[in-house]
């Protein structure tokens, strides 16, 4: 130990710096100096670590270490401070978002997919089959089984057992509402589902 404002414990690759939680920082370099003076020659050769433990440096204090170590032309490594944190992401958080899934085939009966995100099916939702999505469910061929969206659904043709659209269910009477086979979308507004050709500016 080096007197009560640090202790130094030296390896093969560097000197490790351990200061004291009260010693004031000016204290500590004063004391640095004398040792450096008594050991300069075989402290000199190694990089300085320092090492604050729980101690909270301010950026006055560690410009002071640096300094330090630059006027007596030692090699040193301070310790990385934390990232400010931008008080906006503290305020408002970017929403984590999960990435769309694609299904590369028509959904059989049995078969289900479940995500926090988007679903683009390439076929069919055969009856049977469910897709529940949080975002929007995109359908390349026609809906027949359960699907649920907490946004909108789109496919090119409608024949479901049951469609729920931001918590609001379809109770359509007539099945298989098509146009001509155009992909329509299924959204809620005002509280009420409603029916348009995809891609209609609303």
């Amino acid at each position: 130990m080096e007197r009560k404002g640090f202790v130094l414990k030296g390896t093969s690759q560097s000197v490790e710096m351990i200061i004291g939680q009260v010693t004031p920082v000016a204290d500590i370099l004063q004391q640095l100096d004398e040792v450096l003076t008594r050991r300069g020659d075989v402290m000199g050769r190694l990089p300085f670590v320092l090492d604050p433990g729980d101690r909270q440096l301010s950026d006055a204090e560690l410009t002071a270490f640096e300094q330090f170590f630059v006027d007596h032309h030692l090699d040193y490594q301070l310790p990385q401070l934390e990232p400010a944190v931008d008080p906006r992401e503290v305020l408002f958080p970017l929403p984590v978002c999960d990435p769309t899934i694609i299904v590369d085939h028509t959904l059989r009966s049995g078969q289900s997919v479940t995500t926090g995100g988007n679903v683009l099916v390439v076929g069919d939702v055969n009856e049977g089959a469910e897709v529940h999505a949080a975002g929007s469910i995109y359908v390349l061929g026609v809906v027949r089984g359960v699907v649920s969206a907490g946004e909108s659904i789109a496919a090119l043709g409608f024949e479901p057992s049951r469609m729920t659209v931001s918590d609001v269910e379809y109770e359509g009477a007539e099945r298989g509402f098509r146009d001509a086979r155009k992909a329509q979308t299924v959204f809620v507004e005002d509280g009420t589902i409603h029916i348009e050709l995809a891609g209609k500016r609303r």
